[in-house]
This record gives structure tokens, sequence and C-alpha cells, in this order.
């Protein structure tokens, strides 16, 4: 009996570096983005230090990839990263100033642009940024992209930082704390608001403040986070808008230079930047800012309420407690719109997002966000948009036109 011919696979004859991951705490996307480059590098990774917290022996590495003065990193990894006596790319900043390393840093002034933008495109005129302390770079880059690119739109943003002289010991100050200082400075802000919190997890602080307080997110305070960390934003008390940051993309790129440095190439002289992934939408920003509340409970109403097909200015009216006519008003004079046509963009909007991020079918979408029938929905996209709805996927599957 004929056996099949087996394929030989050859052994890979390449050089095994071997590369420390000096990381303490790391994001799932950074252990992608190093994991993807590894293998296709034939690297062998020591992770010694990650398992048993132990710093191994100097001639054991070829290759350092850090986090230096990121969450769980210590003094010990720092000291060691100055005598060791092998390329190092670190992937925070600050700690790594004062070690000879090359720096792939996400682009936290982008992310600080991108809050600003979107708060502008929302109509907020009264912004803060929220943080722990502006000592960190992350923080302090932020909210200057922030701060700037809200000056652009003449907007004077405010930071509300709660330990203004603490430096990285500031993630284990008291969250009580945190909160009870938060509430301080929203109290005496005016309505609406917008607050871009320096990460996801400083804007639950943020949304329990607001409870405290008694302030409504969205339809007073509407609230960005950084990093859309699933476990948080689409968990906490309000689904939170967030910013994605790319740490697999700039995991990826950190290992690639290392590749580089090891290869005898020279330390770059600035630090590479990594473009910030996008900002994801929810509940926590889902809004418009107007002076009347009366305006932004209807439109948090529609923004909840928009699959249903029979949703209509009536129905807005009923629940909100508003004539219709006094409603189809406050409209037009607040957002130079009217209720049905909120009703229409809120759909299109959220048409637009399953037709990027799904597979869904174009009669799935439809039903989904609230048209009756096909037609209907390739109607008012295509008057929205100019785009049939297929044009828009294949556009956006491109990358834009």
């Amino acid at each position: 009996m004929k056996t099949k011919n087996r394929a030989t696979i050859l052994p890979d004859t390449r050089e095994r570096k071997r590369v420390l991951l000096l990381l303490g705490w790391q994001a799932r996307g950074t252990e992608e983005g190093i994991v993807r480059y590894a293998r296709e590098a034939g690297w062998s990774l020591n992770l010694h230090t990650m398992r048993t917290g132990a710093l191994p022996e100097t001639e054991e590495i070829d290759g350092v990839l850090s986090l230096l003065g990121g969450v769980g990193s210590r003094v010990d990894m720092t000291e060691f990263a100055k005598r060791v006596d092998v390329p190092i790319v670190d992937m925070h900043s600050d700690e790594a100033a004062t070690v000879p390393a090359g720096r792939v840093l996400i682009d936290n002034l982008r992310i600080g642009r991108m809050a600003a933008d979107h708060f502008q495109e929302r109509r907020f005129t009264r912004c803060l940024f929220a943080c722990k302390s502006l000592v960190d770079h992350s923080a302090r880059d932020r909210w200057r992209g922030f701060s700037d690119g809200l000056k652009e739109h003449g907007v004077q943003a405010r930071a509300l930082e709660c330990f203004p002289r603490a430096g990285a010991g500031a993630d284990g100050l008291s969250p009580r704390l945190s909160v009870d200082r938060l509430k301080a400075g929203i109290a005496e802000a005016e309505y609406p608001l917008g607050i871009f919190a320096e990460n996801d997890d400083f804007a639950v602080y943020v949304l329990e403040a607001c409870e405290k307080l008694g302030v409504r997110v969205p339809e007073q305070l509407a609230l960005l986070g950084c990093g859309n960390h699933s476990l948080i934003v689409d968990l906490s008390r309000v689904p939170l808008s967030s910013i994605a940051q790319n740490f697999t993309g700039r995991a990826y790129r950190a290992a690639q230079l290392l590749d580089e440095l090891m290869a005898g190439e020279s330390v770059p002289g600035e630090p590479i930047l990594i473009e910030p992934g996008r900002l994801v939408t929810r509940r926590s920003t889902d809004i418009l800012a107007v002076g009347d509340l009366r305006v932004a409970t209807a439109l948090d109403f529609i923004r909840l309420h928009y699959p249903d097909e029979d949703l209509d200015t009536p129905t807005v009216a009923n629940t909100c407690g508003v004539a219709m006519r006094t409603l189809a008003r406050l409209f037009t004079k607040h957002l130079g719109w009217s209720v049905a046509e909120e009703i229409k963009k809120t759909r299109i909007r959220q048409a637009c997002q399953l037709l990027e991020e799904t597979e869904l079918t174009l009669s799935e979408i439809a039903g989904q966000v609230g048209f009756a029938g096909l037609q209907h929905f390739r109607r008012n996209f295509k008057q929205t948009t100019g785009y049939s709805p297929r044009k828009w996927r294949q556009k956006e599957q491109k990358g834009g036109v």
C-alpha cells in the first residue's frame, strides 16, 4: 500500500535572539504585538521576570523590551536596565529617560486632539480634563493636546488635577479621595459640561462623583475615557465612550526597533510615535451639548430608543413631558433641525457604525436601527450621506476615499 508523501518541514536555522520582557503588568494588546513579531523574527522570549519577579543574569539575554515606570514596574527594573549591556526599547517614557534606550510611545498629543474634536463636534463650550496628576507624561501630553485642540475652536479648557504633586505613585492614591476631589471640581462647573478623563479607570471615578452629585450623564455631563478596556467601558454605570490606545501597534513597532538595534543600528534620537486607535462612541458622550435640559433629555431618549420603528415626535414629546409644539420649537432653537430629523440622523449614524464594524446584511442593519424595510433604509441613507449603504461599507473597508 502506497503511503502519501509528507511535506518536509525545514528547521529554522536563524539565530534565535533571547529577548527579556521587563514589563510588569501589560495589556493584552502589548502581549499580542510582541508575540506576533517574535514569531516572525524567530525570537526566544525570556518571561522569567514576569513570572517570578526575579531579574535574570545579564549574559542570558540579547535585548530587552520594557515598560519602565508603567503599572507594576519596579525601581530595581530601571536599575537593571541602566547596567545591562544589551539594546533596550522602552514603551513608557518617563523612567526610560534615564536609560539609554530606544523609545516607542503612543502619540498622546494626538489622543488629546481626538478628544477635543469629539467634544467640539458635539458643541461643548465647557470642558475639563480629569486626571490624577499632570506629572505623568501620558496625562501631561493628553492634556496639552486636548487644551490646544479646543483653543483652536475658541474653547478654553481647564485641568482638574486630583493630586497635583504626585508622580508615578499616584496609582496608589485613594480612589475615595479621588472621587471626593472630582466631586468638588464638578460641583463648581456649569452645564452642559464635557469631561475627558486621562484613562478609563479614572473615568469610572468621574461617573461615581456624578452619581453622588446627582449630575446626569450624558444629559448634563458628557464623559470620554481612554483605553477602551472592555471590562470597564461596557460594564460601567453608563456605557463609556473611549479612545483605543493601539497597544498592539506600539508593541509590534517596539519589537521591530529592538531587532534593528540588536542588528547594530543606532538608537533613534527621538521617540517613535504610534498613532492611537479609533474613538468608540457609547452612551456617555452620545449627545449634543445644549443648554436646555428638556432638549438634552429628549436627545438621550432618542439615542436609547432609535431601534423602535414607531419612534416619532409625539412619542418623544409625551415621554419627556413636553408639549409637541414646544419640543419642536426648542429643537429648532437649540439644534437647528426637527425631532424627526434627529431621529433619522441617529439611525443613520448607528447604521454607519454597523456597516463599518460588522458583517450584518443590509436588511439586518435596517431592522436593527429602526427603518421600516430595506428600501426605506437605502433611500434615507443615500439622502443623508451621499452614498448607498453598500458603497459606504466598501469605502470604509478601503480606508475611506
